[in-house]
């Protein structure tokens, strides 16, 4: 599997609270309105409808997202005019 052409991606980690509250934790198989399934640490398949449960999904770009606001205009600015010598 390729995201975004950028080599590899990295299997998306999820974490599905059942009604009963049991927490399972794994590998993101597929997603979509109706269903959601997933791989456990041990490989074992699971698959619910999304309404019957509650789903976490890691979000990879969080620490890129916390930053966002710690940066002025001129940072990026100054940034973006660094990058341009790069050439």
């Amino acid at each position: 599997m390729f995201g975004g052409g950028r080599g590899p991606a990295s299997p998306q980690k999820v974490t599905v609270i059942l009604s009963s509250g049991e927490v399972i934790a794994g590998t993101l198989k597929r997603q979509d309105d109706f269903d959601i399934s997933m791989y456990d640490a041990q490989g074992n398949y699971h698959s619910w409808p999304r309404d019957s449960v509650k789903v976490q999904l890691e979000d990879k770009l969080a620490g890129h997202r916390d930053l966002l606001p710690k940066y002025t205009d001129r940072d990026m600015h100054n940034l973006t005019a660094y990058l341009v010598t790069l050439k």
